[in-house]
């Protein structure tokens, strides 16, 4: 039962890759589980989710309206308050839903009694708030310290107090998530963001907050966070400018301040839309990288229609699961792992490439449907996975295969002893299988008297020379040389290497033997020595084929019709070919033959049918 055991977990066999790649494949989970317990490039992880910006549809319900001094000079900077009153006056008129103000009027100024008399006629303007972020004492949104609201007379005037704080991540800067709410304290009650509050109030709903364990409710919609609240902003092409995008690109939804404050604008561009307002003018700041454009050149409040995109098209973007990462490490390091120890070594970069290209096109699709992969961790368990299994490969199964195209290299032409490996059948001839084969003896005759009268060296230098002819035509016709013992040799066909023509081959390398006998006779004339003959006994059949012996390995093969071959070759006089009925029947009738006569062989109970072949 061991050595069952042992011979099923060999190098190579099915077993043994099966266990290895999952143990492989555990292993890189488990490399898996200390990063991520251990934070290690956590934020990372989320920037390898940015390629798959920008994601999901852009609702034709949003309008961003820009303040841009840069390209309107005649606008000047800042803005009068009767400028602003003009915007909110002219885009209620025009049928907006809700107006956005990503602007914080935190200081009083000339007009603001006009502003806000605007902004309580309109009755749908949410104007914004600021401070800096930082996570509040019960520890499950953020709270601003300060915080920075409008003038009272502004405040009181409007619909709502929105947030405009967004969230740099720390390690790269880029704005991938907003707090969908604050904690105020005792100050006030939660506040959400300036487009929570936008996107509640187009939809009908109230502003009212209440956080919830895995996200924030605003007026009844549930909208999920990650940690602190933050909602992660589901980028879209026409909401995120670009540096490199024309300025007057068609596909952003866009109008210009100066339009909208003299009223040269068309009404039915913000009717029944949700309309945001804010500077875009670069040189005036706010502006910030975000996962479609990391050059600093997206203005705050595109981040805020971006956000107010992601709930009213519903696409929102969870965060990174640690479960879903192993699983998916595990998954993947196993088909690598598995395609890298089963399949020929030259393939295995190929199937790398197709697992990290396969797990791309799912993570791209994943995305899409809110639910992001891990990228990070994946392609390094891929990785991992393929360096370990090409490692284990090379110290295992490649190692083994050296040594037994080593073994077999001793019988058969290198090439033919690779071509066994690759075909799978070196185990199988290790171990010992079953097999038609046909057996080639070939003897000299004569031999001891004519040894008796050389002298050693003579006698070696004959030898090698018969050897030599003998061997290169087997070798040439496919077979495989068993042995040299005295002045026979011993060689068959169909073993190791599969050949359905054995028997054929076997004739042919006989008959070319024989029939260049007369070379091999006129090199030893010219040696000073005397010309040798040999008889040839062939048969098919089945035998039994392995490596045998402890100290000593070689191939054998037994069984009676390798017992009735050297009988047929001591049965053959000089020059001649004899062969069994069994090998004769499988010759395709090219080859001549003529019945050799009634023989018993001893040991033999059968009629062998014994012929001898026409060599001319």
């Amino acid at each position: 039962m061991a050595g069952r055991t042992a011979g099923l977990l060999r190098p190579g066999g099915w077993p043994f890759r099966a266990l290895a790649s999952v143990a492989i494949a555990l292993l890189v989970t488990l490399n898996a589980v200390l990063s991520l317990n251990a934070n290690f490039l956590e934020g990372y992880r989320v920037i390898a989710t940015d390629r798959n910006f920008p994601s999901g549809p852009t609702s034709e319900d949003i309008v961003v309206v820009e303040f841009d001094p840069s390209s309107e000079p005649e606008l000047g900077w800042p803005i009068p308050r009767s400028g602003h009153a003009a915007v909110v006056r002219n885009l209620a008129a025009a049928g907006a839903t809700v107006i956005g103000y990503d602007i914080t009027f935190d200081l009083p100024a000339e007009g603001d009694d006009e502003l806000a008399a605007a902004i309580a006629d309109a009755g749908n303007v949410v104007l914004a708030s600021a401070g800096t972020l930082r996570p509040a004492p019960a520890g499950r949104l953020f709270t601003t310290d300060p915080t920075v609201d409008p003038v009272p007379v502004l405040a009181e005037a409007a619909r709502e107090i929105g947030h405009a704080n967004v969230f740099a991540d720390t390690i790269d800067g880029v704005v991938r998530t907003l707090p969908a709410a604050l904690d105020l304290g005792p100050r006030a009650p939660f506040r959400p963001a300036l487009s929570v509050a936008a996107a509640a109030i187009h939809e009908g709903r109230t502003t009212l907050v209440s956080p919830r364990p895995d996200g924030v409710d605003v007026g009844g919609q549930f909208h999920p966070t990650t940690g602190l609240g933050l909602l992660i902003v589901s980028y879209t092409d026409p909401l995120t400018p670009d540096p490199d995008d024309p300025p007057d690109d068609p596909d952003r939804p866009r109008l210009s301040a100066g339009d909208v404050m003299r009223g040269t604008f068309d009404p039915s561009a913000v009717d029944g839309k949700l309309v945001f307002v804010g500077v875009t003018d670069r040189l005036l700041g706010d502006h910030v990288d975000v996962p479609r454009a990391k050059s600093g050149g997206t203005p705050g409040v595109y981040v805020h229609a971006n956000a107010a995109n992601t709930i009213l098209t519903a696409r929102y973007k969870g965060a990174l699961q640690d479960t879903t990462t192993l699983v998916v490490v595990f998954v993947t390091g196993l088909l690598v792992a598995l395609g890298s120890l089963a399949l020929p070594l030259r393939w295995s970069p190929l199937i790398v490439l197709a697992v990290i290209a396969a797990f791309l096109l799912l993570a791209d699709v994943r995305f899409e449907e809110g639910e992001p992969l891990d990228q990070l961790y994946t392609t390094f368990g891929v990785l991992t996975a393929y360096l370990v299994a090409v490692a284990l490969r090379y110290f295992t199964e490649i190692r083994e295969k050296r040594r037994v195209a080593g073994l077999f290299s001793q019988y058969v032409p290198k090439k033919v002893a690779e071509s066994l490996i690759e075909q799978g059948r070196a185990t199988a001839s290790l171990e010992g299988e079953r097999l038609e084969i046909s057996v080639f003896f070939c003897d000299l005759r004569g031999f001891t008297a004519t040894a008796a009268e050389l002298e050693p060296r003579e006698v070696r230098d004959l030898l090698n020379r018969y050897y030599e002819h003998t061997t290169r035509i087997i070798l040439k016709h496919g077979g495989t040389v068993m042995q040299y013992v005295g002045d026979e040799v011993f060689a068959i066909f169909g073993a190791p290497v599969l050949q359905d023509d054995h028997a054929q081959r076997a004739v042919r390398a006989a008959i070319e033997v024989q029939n260049d006998l007369p070379s091999i006779n006129a090199d030893l004339a010219e040696l000073g020595m005397p010309p040798i003959a040999f008889g040839i006994g062939l048969n098919s059949g089945p035998v039994v084929a392995a490596h045998v012996g402890d100290f000593h390995k070689q191939y054998a093969v037994v069984g009676d019709t390798v017992n009735v071959g050297a009988r047929l070759c001591s049965l053959a006089k000089a020059d001649q070919i004899t062969m069994t009925g069994a090998l004769s029947d499988q010759l395709d009738g090219t080859i001549e033959s003529e019945p050799y006569g009634e023989v018993q062989l001893k040991g033999v109970s059968r009629d062998p049918r014994v012929q001898y072949v026409l060599t001319r």
